[in-house]
């Protein structure tokens, strides 16, 4: 895995030829029908190509770059026998700065919903171009008819002669989950499109592909009609929000796909068409910073400009911590825990940063408080067993030790404590 030197927020990253080769030796030591599902991560920012692909357009060099190593991915899988199905399709387009975003996930435009969808493979038809308007949804129906194994999923055959046309509805809830403001809901029929909103938008993609001309207050009627499917959509998939914690290893896996940005809390609740200017600096502030110090002064800039912002709040924190400011980083702290975080990180931040001030005492009941939040959570366990151990009290610094086992991201210091107190 690949990450930029020096302090940075961003994801670190295998390059397509790695994710190819992997997948090319896992195909190579199994017979018979297979499922592959291969991640080419590289068209994310930051976009550094490798050496053989840089040019004016790092954008599209990372994207020649994953064209090349699919190309050796694909001749290994045509080169088995039997019967094959091949999907190529993206989870999200990129923004360079329309209607203000930047990369993706603030805004449901088309700039980022529309991907390219491509099948391949016995019985689908060469050349077809559908023009019938689809979404990704659709592919687990497809691909388990293909398979022919199982009850038939939701969603549309897109192998289908005749294929109807069907509402399409998307979502990004990162904008509250991650920045506490609120989230985006489209959903599109035909020519027209909603976006629900603070303050609702409607185009019509087909005259308006670019999405310049809201008319939510020209069309209130269509508007109302629109949103009222919407909401019985919405009914009917029971969507609620978990109250459980997920497990650590799936928190580890969803935070390597950069699905895990921040601990999450109420904000502002602000339109995301509001905070465009904030959503820039955070994208800008990744890094690489040359140290702590430099997090905290473009942290406590953004912080300014959104001082509810729980993913600011937090990074302003952490950074506070790590450059010798615990004082400081208790404040930070507290302001996170306030906002009703869904992770143990906050917490387990604080109780670093009473620990570092010696109050000990309140360190141990953060980290227990973090564990009412997620239970799983192995730094809170590792970290009480740290102070159970310094107390003397071996037989707790065991039990916390233990459960720190089921953390990916402790399981190894863990068991060496572990293995020094046998």
């Amino acid at each position: 895995m690949e990450k930029p030197a020096g302090v940075n927020y961003e994801l670190a990253e295998r390059r397509a030829d790695a994710v190819a080769e992997a997948a090319r030796a896992w195909l190579g030591g199994r017979a018979g029908p297979v499922f592959l599902w291969a991640h080419f991560f590289d068209p994310h920012t930051p976009y550094d190509p490798p050496p053989a692909f840089r040019g004016d357009d790092p954008y599209r060099g990372e994207i020649a770059a994953v064209d090349a190593a699919l190309g050796r991915l694909l001749e290994a899988w045509d080169a088995r026998d039997g019967r094959s199905l091949v999907v190529f399709t993206a989870d999200h387009g990129e923004a360079f700065g329309e209607h203000g975003e930047v990369s993706h996930s603030l805004f449901v435009y088309d700039v980022t919903l529309r991907v390219p969808l491509i099948l391949g493979g016995d019985g689908v038809p060469r050349g077809r171009r559908v023009a019938t308007a689809v979404g990704i949804t659709d592919l687990a129906a497809t691909v388990a008819r293909v398979a022919g194994d199982g009850p038939p999923l939701p969603g549309r055959d897109l192998l289908s002669a005749r294929l109807p046309p069907a509402p399409l509805y998307a979502e990004t809830l990162a904008p509250r989950l991650d920045f506490g403001w609120s989230d985006l809901r489209s959903w599109r029929e035909g020519r027209y499109k909603l976006i629900r909103a603070p303050r609702p938008e409607l185009y019509d993609v087909s005259a308006d592909p670019a999405e310049a001309r809201n008319l939510a207050a020209a069309q209130p009627e269509l508007l109302r009609r629109m949103s009222g499917a919407l909401d019985a959509a919405l009914a009917a998939s029971g969507e609620k929000d978990s109250a459980r914690a997920a497990d650590a290893e799936s928190v580890e896996r969803l935070r390597t796909l950069g699905y895990v940005q921040g601990p999450g809390g109420r904000g502002s609740g602000a339109d995301p068409k509001d905070e465009v200017e904030v959503a820039r600096r955070i994208a800008a502030a990744v890094g690489p910073f040359p140290d702590y110090e430099a997090v905290v002064r473009a942290y406590r800039e953004i912080a300014r400009l959104d001082p509810p912002n729980p993913l600011v709040n937090f990074r302003l924190a952490d950074a506070l911590l790590r450059s010798g400011k615990p004082q400081e980083a208790v404040a930070c702290f507290r302001k996170v825990l306030a906002a009703g975080p869904r992770t143990a990180e906050a917490h387990v931040g604080l109780a670093t940063a009473y620990a570092q001030l010696g109050r000990v005492d309140e360190a141990e009941k953060a980290l227990r408080l973090g564990l009412h939040v997620d239970p799983g959570n192995g730094q809170a366990h590792y970290n009480l067993g740290e102070v159970a151990r310094a107390r003397g009290d071996l037989a707790g610094a065991r039990a916390d030790y233990e459960a720190a086992l089921a953390d990916p991201v402790t399981r190894d210091r863990a068991r060496a404590r572990l293995d020094a107190l046998r």
